[in-house]
């Protein structure tokens, strides 16, 4: 008995087509997402079977409209993969996930279904084979969303239920993020142009956890800094004015989590990168709080073992540096105190200069002493009262409170 050989339904075969080239197209930029890809293999391969001119027969046309139907719905949530905002598909990476993995069992029966109803033949059992190899292997395929998706996932969903982070974790969150979403953890820009991808994506629901999500982001963004080393010093010294000011803090004095200079810098084992004790405790706290694996923030490696070790060589170096800028800022401030006529905003920044020091640093109040800075502070007060105003007498009498906690330069 012949075959009769022909298209077995021009809508049928359009709409597999169709689907199969919108879930085969690259998509417009860079996407770090593994499942798309493997899912994308599956469709060109597909292609290829489709191409040669299939029999007619009404198994074969109920498998086609079945691939129809599923692989339709296979190029929407492609097309979420492809076009919607990376952080969205984080967001949503589980669901996503699942469907991609529903749609390939579904795939994987109709292909079986059309494999049983080719006909027997020389040149068709090739053909019948390929069919079914196929199917078999997409009926196998196990499409999962990566460990680093997964604990973003988790992390974004915790955020979105509204509760706060400190800067340790929302650092750690954009690290996390970044590895995720392919780009520099670093480049703020580009952080900054995913959030405002997400915000403005239609692909978004609006739902409540979404719209939490976005303001956590938001708010970790307007807290995040593109460069440490220009926010942490909190050292106000003019290094293009003064050869003799210190420098800046190196990269490595910096803790990766809290983007300050660290005053017990400790190592992680396991990543050999260092932080911030009380930050990286923390982190740990949080990551177990969330029920996932504690990770090292910088390296994205998952860790078996919590262990910190101290980093005595680095807290020395820093221990150095910020001997270095004390001495610095006292004679700044005695310069400063001492300058006549007094000008109020030099006063004011060597005032705020010497309680930091004193508040931050209070084994190091005996070289505010031995500089004579509380004389010339109660002298200030004496001979200028009227002069400097409500809000520098202010700032006088609280930076003498602040040196009167040490007992050797309480003033009689």
């Amino acid at each position: 008995m012949s075959i009769h050989y022909s298209p077995p339904s021009l809508p049928t075969l359009q709409s597999i087509r169709r689907s199969l080239s919108d879930i085969s197209s690259p998509p417009p930029d860079h996407r770090p997402f593994d499942t798309p890809r493997r899912f994308a293999a599956f469709a060109n391969r597909l292609s290829q079977l489709l191409l040669p001119p299939l029999p007619q027969s009404p198994p074969i046309h109920t498998a086609l409209k079945g691939l129809a139907a599923e692989l339709s719905k296979a190029a929407e949530t492609l097309s979420v993969y492809n076009n919607g905002s990376k952080i969205l598909v984080l967001v949503h990476c589980k669901s996503l996930c699942s469907s991609l993995q529903d749609r390939a069992v579904a795939i994987a029966a109709w292909l079986a279904l059309l494999a049983s109803a080719l006909p027997s033949g020389d040149g068709d059992d090739d053909f019948r084979k390929k069919v079914s190899d196929l199917a078999r292997d997409m009926k196998l395929a196990q499409f999962r969303v990566s460990e680093n998706e997964e604990r973003v996932w988790c992390t974004l969903e915790k955020e979105g239920d509204g509760r706060d982070s400190s800067k340790a974790v929302q650092s750690g969150i954009v690290m996390d993020l970044a590895r995720a979403l392919g780009f520099d953890p670093g480049d703020r820009a580009e952080f900054c142009n995913q959030v405002k991808l997400f915000k403005g994506d239609p692909f978004r629901s609006h739902s409540v956890p979404e719209r939490r999500v976005l303001v956590s982001l938001e708010r970790i963004l307007s807290n995040w800094s593109v460069e440490p080393v220009t926010v942490t010093p909190n050292w106000d010294f003019e290094i293009a004015e003064d050869a003799a000011a210190p420098v800046f803090p190196f990269k490595s004095f910096l803790c990766p989590l809290t983007k300050e200079v660290m005053r017990d810098p400790v190592v992680v084992l396991e990543s050999s990168q260092a932080y911030e004790r009380a930050a990286i405790e923390y982190w740990f706290e949080r990551c177990i709080q969330d029920g996932r694996d504690p990770t090292c923030p910088v390296t994205g490696t998952v860790l078996k073992s919590l262990e910190l070790k101290p980093n005595i060589g680095l807290a020395g170096v820093i221990e150095e540096w910020v001997g270095r800028v004390i001495d610095y800022q006292i004679k700044s401030s005695v310069q400063s105190l001492k300058e006549e006529p007094l000008s109020v905003d030099q006063v004011e920044r060597a005032l705020d200069h010497v309680y930091k020091v004193s508040e931050e640093h209070p084994s190091s109040r005996y070289i505010i002493r031995n500089a004579g800075v509380v004389q010339l502070i109660v002298t200030l007060l004496s001979n200028n009262s009227k002069t400097i105003g409500s809000r520098l007498r202010s700032k006088a009498l609280t930076t003498l409170l602040s040196m009167a906690k040490d007992e050797e330069s309480r003033v009689s």
